[in-house]
């Protein structure tokens, strides 16, 4: 009898790794973006202005942000892994 514990274990790390990866990157590039069009488009460069319009937007720009970055890593990841094992 073969033992799929190892297998089941890197399929479980894989989505593990693909979720915490679309976690950081939908943090980071709806920080990025929010920070600029708030600051420079809606503020003007107004510092009293920028926090209370960035608390209020961020959370709905990270929402939206990770709704579409989670499929992405889980439908690219296994091309990508794909293309980096043919490739080492």
């Amino acid at each position: 009898m073969k033992d799929y514990s190892y297998e089941y274990s890197q399929e479980i790390n894989s989505l593990l790794i693909g979720g915490i990866m679309a976690l950081i990157m939908s943090s980071i590039m709806s920080f990025i973006s929010v920070s600029y069009n708030v600051f420079y488009v809606l503020c003007n460069g107004i510092v009293e202005y920028f926090e209370s319009n960035f608390v209020n937007m961020w959370p709905r720009s990270f929402s939206l942000a990770f709704a579409f970055d989670l499929p992405t890593v889980f439908v690219v990841a296994p091309s990508v892994r794909k293309i980096v094992n043919r490739i080492t």
